[in-house]
């Protein structure tokens, strides 16, 4: 090259993998608050009945060979319920078992089965998630 200027670059591997691959690197840390504040509001968008499935609602890291990956969401098993919905069904008592539930009026009920009317979906997570890649 005539009247030209040359440079030279020097990549520094280890450096790019830490910044695109490391929990601790720009990439990790961004993506781990993304995940942190769709569990927070996932948090606010579930049934709060007991506020037991929210309060197990968490974010876990794992290490892949493609960087940092997190998973939000509860390993308890009614999250998918509450997030799918579910159909009407039966409810059947294990024998020799009675349900026990507080009915309509306040007073204690106590039946073999029950027909439960089916519960409307609420994708708490899918919301969260969209929420926060919005923003």
């Amino acid at each position: 090259m005539a009247n030209g200027t040359v440079v030279y670059m020097r990549w520094h591997k280890m450096e790019i993998d830490r910044m695109l691959k490391s929990r601790n690197g720009e990439v990790g840390q961004y993506v781990e608050k993304k995940a942190d504040r769709a569990r927070d509001i996932a948090k606010t968008l579930v049934g709060k009945r007991t506020g037991r499935l929210a309060a197990s609602i968490g974010v876990s890291y794992n290490r892949t060979s493609m960087g940092p990956e997190f998973e939000v969401g509860s390993s308890l098993s009614i999250a998918y319920l509450h997030h799918a919905g579910t159909r009407p069904h039966l409810i059947v008592a294990k024998p020799p078992g009675i349900l026990r539930f507080r009915g309509s009026r306040g007073t204690m009920v106590y039946k073999r089965a029950v027909k439960h009317p089916g519960t409307r979906p609420n994708p708490y997570l899918t919301t969260a998630l969209k929420i926060v890649m919005r923003r």
